[in-house]
């Protein structure tokens, strides 16, 4: 039987993210693979000032869409930060999956830690409040607005904000 005590229920990831070493790799790899079109990679340095917890990090990030679901890749470059840690601890691999535009975010967050969850990395990206709540093996994002992924135009065919 399904939980729906998470206030998750009926909603669809906006993304799933991946931790990887060599985003480039990642990127021509996944290309290579039926043709699936890729972004071109990016930059995004998360200084004090943006992260709460799990930081300061400098990123390279790439997208894919998979249908229509996006694929955020993430490679980490400096810094100890929770994207390093999953790549040292677990390897390549799936990171996350998010959901944005959490209406009862700050509700839901609690909830979520209440239930065991404990909170891996936090911030705020424009006005959007972010976080990855981690238990065993999952790690959940969830975002106040749109997020960081949503706030990118990807470039690639059938992305939501090239259209």
């Amino acid at each position: 039987m399904w939980s729906t005590a998470t206030g998750l229920a009926g909603r669809s990831p906006q993304h799933i993210g991946f931790v990887v070493a060599d985003l480039d790799a990642a990127l021509a790899d996944l290309s290579s693979a039926g043709g699936i079109p890729v972004s071109s990679p990016l930059t995004l340095d998360l200084g004090e000032g943006d992260l709460d917890l799990g930081g300061p990090a400098r990123l390279r990030l790439g997208f894919a869409m998979l249908g229509g679901l996006m694929a955020e890749f993430i490679a980490p470059q400096e810094g100890p930060n929770v994207w390093s840690r999953a790549l040292r601890e677990r390897g390549p691999g799936l990171h996350h999956v998010a959901f944005t535009e959490i209406e009862n975010y700050g509700e839901l967050v609690h909830s979520l830690i209440g239930s065991g969850f404990e909170m891996s990395a936090a911030g705020q990206f424009a006005e959007d409040h972010w976080c990855y709540l981690e238990r065993g093996p999952l790690v959940i994002e969830l975002t106040s607005g749109v997020g960081p992924a949503g706030r990118y135009d990807p470039g690639i065919s059938g992305s939501p904000d090239a259209q």
